[in-house]
This record gives structure tokens, C-alpha cells and sequence, in this order.
């Protein structure tokens, strides 16, 4: 037996230490590991693995040797099955489908088409980006309120939250899609919007709805008001802040409590407000809280609150990559959110989240724009460039889990990796600014270069 060109199936309870996973018994996306293919580097993931699967495919031949022949010996006294990767059994193991039961944040906008209705997809762009604008505009009032010493007043910014939950609960795919859209001038406000349209998007995915969805779009979109009064200076380094300077920012959460408590938030709305900096682990702040004394809608917030810090440039570092933010999160999650909420967050983003930029296995280019429900490993993709580096003339939408047409399957494309801004050398903001109408359109490489 060729250990380098077979794949075996090994139940898991077999799994150890130093085996490489190449293929499970399910799809990838309803389980929390990020990417397909890896070496099993913990108990940890051992366990996962058999809280989710009955049985995966090792591939031999990347594994440790030690872990290998182990894994053989015992599949001696308990059978294993071979077969050769590449072989149609194991391609259609790889090509199978999530259930369409399965609720994603993606919504229902990509029905199995192969290239979805751009007209259609760029209409709702435009209602998302007038709701967007609305929230928008509601933090930048309450920051020049707050900057003034004047009373806050949520009533606008209650009104935009209630028209940007109906949105999403129709279809997340393109609110999530302006989430990539930051100006510069306005970092505060943009990313209140966005973290607002994220926590949103994960709530509603679990289940939310009514009073307790609005609290959470509110909370979320008002929880950093507070950071107006920090001085700018502190906001802007480009170096770690000093223990004094930390201390000075943190002051956000307890200013922005008071002048929210004062304007009437509701309770529920308030406490993600003073509680989306605390953690699991105790080592949050403003109070060191942890534990089942944190309410899980301050941990939602706080999630969409990293996650859309972490994908965008900042004073002292540059973005995540967006698989790169949920593998920082997935690491992370004992101590900080629970590892049960971050693993539902990424099932909810999917394996290629709304926004990334990725490489296809043909070498074209293009922007993950949604996913159909269920199918956030085929999510669809705004083409870019040709597999030859050129812009492609005529921008498409291409469903990379269409299922219509003779030749679906046959010319079905997958995602090979994904690309950093720079790498590429596309700016992803300038790319949603001008595609559907938010700025000035241009053709060729000056729409998309950084």
C-alpha cells in the first residue's frame, strides 16, 4: 500500500496526535474547523473531531510516521477502509453538499443558479447601503452629542437598527457585503455599523428575534460612543499603549454607559454596552467579569466587535485576512467568547466569510460576496481577474454551489486559497465602493488596485 497516494478511513475513536485530516464523513462547514486538511495538533481536536464526525480520512502520507503505522496496527484488529484519493468515491465525499435545513447568515439571495442575478444582487446592495448610511449617521450624532455635552437620543438609532434587522432576516449576504466598505475619516462610525450588521446577522442565525434582536443591534451599534472623549492621540498610535493610556480608553465603556443609561437604552441593550470588553477568562475589563455571569448577547457584540477590528487595517497593524480573524478567534475561544458561540459564529460566516478575497482552483480572482444557505464552503464569488491576471470585461456572479445545468458539476470550481489586499494588490473597499454604484466605477485594474 502506497501510504502517499491513498486516503483511509479511521473511526475516531482511533484518532491521535500527528495524523492528517483529509477529508470528513460531513461537509467541512457544519463543523468548526476553518480549513480542509490539517495535522491533528491537540486533544482538543481530537475531541471536536468526534463530537462531529463517526469517522475521517487520513491521509498517510502527510501524517507523522509514528502516528501513521500506530493508526494501521490498530486498524488490524479494527477494519479500515482505503481508496484512492482523487478516486470518484472520495471526490464525491468532497463534493457533498450541506443540508439546505441547515440556517446560515447567508440567506436566500444565491438559489442554486451559476451565475445569480446581478441586478437583482446590486438592487439590494443599495437598500443595504441607505440603511447602512442611517446607522451610520445615528453614531456619528451620538458621538458629536457626546462631544458637545449634550444629551444622547437613540430614537435614530433605534429606527435604523429595526430597518437593518428586516433586511437581514431577508438576506444578511448584503449588508455583510458593505462591511468591507470603511472610510477613513470615520473608522468609529463605520465600524459600529459593521459590527452592528455582524451581531445581527450571528443572532438572527441563532434564533433571535423581536426585542431581544433589537437590543442586540442596539447595544452593538452604540457600545463605543464612549471612545469619543478618548483623546485622539491615544486612538491613534502606532505603537502599544502605555498602562496610563490603556487605562484612559477603557474609560469608553463607563462613559458611554452613563450617557446611554441616561438616555433611556433599554437594560437588556445597556449591558452590552458595559459588558462587551469582558471575557470568559476574567481578563476583560472594565470589571474582570467571566463566566456564566456574562450575558450572551455582550459576547455576541464583543465577537462582531473583534472580528470586524481584526479585518482592517489599524494605526499598528494591518488586517486579518477574514479566515485569518476566525482562525485568530477559533484559538482564542476558550478565553475569550466559548468555544461553543465562536464555533457557531463561523459555521454562521461560513469557511470563506462574506468579503475575502480568494484565489479559485483555476486561478481566477474575485470577492466572496454570499452564500446560499448551507453552502458556506461554495459560497458566490464577484469574478475579479481571469486564471491570466486580466479584469474581466463583464463582472459576474458565479455560484460556486450551482446545481442547474447539464454542465454544473462538470465545470464546478472550488476555492484554492485565500489572498491578502496587498498580495493581490486589490483594494476590497474601493471594489464595493464602485461596483454597485457607491462611487465612481472604473474599468480595469484601477477599479480594484490598492
Amino acid at each position: 500500500m502506497n501510504l502517499n497516494e491513498q486516503s483511509t478511513a479511521v473511526p475516531v475513536d482511533l484518532l491521535r496526535l500527528g495524523l492528517h485530516i483529509h477529508a470528513l464523513d460531513r461537509p467541512w462547514v457544519e463543523t468548526p474547523f476553518i480549513f480542509q486538511g490539517f495535522r491533528i495538533a491537540t486533544e482538543q481536536e481530537i475531541e471536536t473531531l468526534r463530537a462531529y464526525c463517526r469517522s475521517v480520512y487520513i491521509d498517510l502520507g502527510q501524517s507523522e510516521p509514528a502516528a501513521a503505522e500506530a493508526v494501521m496496527a490498530a486498524g488490524k484488529r479494527q477494519p479500515l477502509h482505503t481508496e484512492q484519493i482523487g478516486s470518484p468515491t472520495h471526490e464525491a465525499l468532497k463534493q457533498r453538499r450541506v443540508p439546505e435545513a441547515l440556517r446560515e447568515c447567508a440567506g436566500t439571495l444565491f438559489e442554486p443558479t451559476t451565475h445569480p442575478d446581478r441586478a437583482r444582487f446590486g438592487r439590494l446592495v443599495h437598500a443595504a447601503s441607505n440603511i447602512r448610511d442611517a446607522a451610520s449617521e445615528a453614531v456619528r450624532e451620538s458621538l458629536l452629542r457626546l462631544h458637545q455635552n449634550r444629551p444622547l437620543n437613540i430614537t435614530r438609532a433605534t429606527r435604523a437598527v429595526d430597518q437593518m434587522s428586516r433586511l437581514i432576516n431577508a438576506d444578511a449576504s448584503p449588508s455583510l457585503w458593505l462591511s468591507r466598505l470603511q472610510r477613513h475619516d470615520s473608522y468609529l462610525a463605520d465600524h459600529a455599523a459593521n459590527s452592528c450588521a455582524i451581531a445581527l446577522a450571528f443572532g438572527a442565525s441563532l434564533g433571535m428575534e423581536g426585542k431581544g434582536l433589537q437590543c442586540l443591534g442596539l447595544g452593538t451599534l452604540l457600545m463605543d460612543v464612549g471612545m469619543i472623549k478618548v483623546p485622539r492621540e491615544t486612538l491613534t498610535k502606532k505603537r502599544p499603549l502605555s498602562s496610563g493610556e490603556r487605562a484612559t480608553m477603557r474609560q469608553h465603556v463607563e462613559i458611554g454607559g452613563e450617557q446611554l443609561a441616561a438616555a433611556g437604552l433599554p437594560a437588556e441593550a445597556l449591558a452590552i454596552v458595559r459588558q462587551h470588553h469582558e471575557r470568559i477568562d476574567g481578563r476583560g475589563y472594565p470589571n474582570g467579569a467571566g463566566g456564566d455571569s456574562l450575558p450572551r448577547q455582550a459576547l455576541i457584540a464583543g465577537l462582531a466587535d473583534s472580528f470586524d477590528a481584526m479585518t482592517v487595517d489599524r494605526p499598528y497593524r494591518a488586517a486579518f485576512r477574514p479566515d485569518q480573524a476566525l482562525q485568530e478567534l477559533y484559538r482564542s475561544a476558550e478565553e475569550t467568547f466559548g468555544s461553543e458561540l465562536v464555533e457557531a459564529f463561523i459555521r454562521c460566516v461560513g469557511t470563506w466569510p462574506v468579503g475575502s478575497l480568494v484565489q479559485l482552483d483555476n486561478g481566477a480572482i474575485g470577492i466572496v460576496v454570499g452564500s446560499r444557505p448551507g453552502a458556506g464552503a461554495w459560497p458566490t464569488v464577484l469574478l475579479l481577474r481571469t486564471p491570466d491576471g486580466e479584469p474581466y470585461r463583464k463582472r459576474l456572479l458565479l455560484n460556486l454551489a450551482a446545481t442547474d445545468g447539464a454542465d454544473a458539476q462538470v465545470n464546478a470550481r472550488q476555492i484554492r486559497r485565500a489572498l491578502g489586499q496587498r498580495e493581490a494588490n486589490i483594494d476590497i473597499g474601493k471594489v464595493v465602493a464602485r461596483e454597485f454604484g457607491r462611487g465612481r466605477r472604473d474599468s480595469g485594474k484601477a477599479t480594484e488596485a490598492a
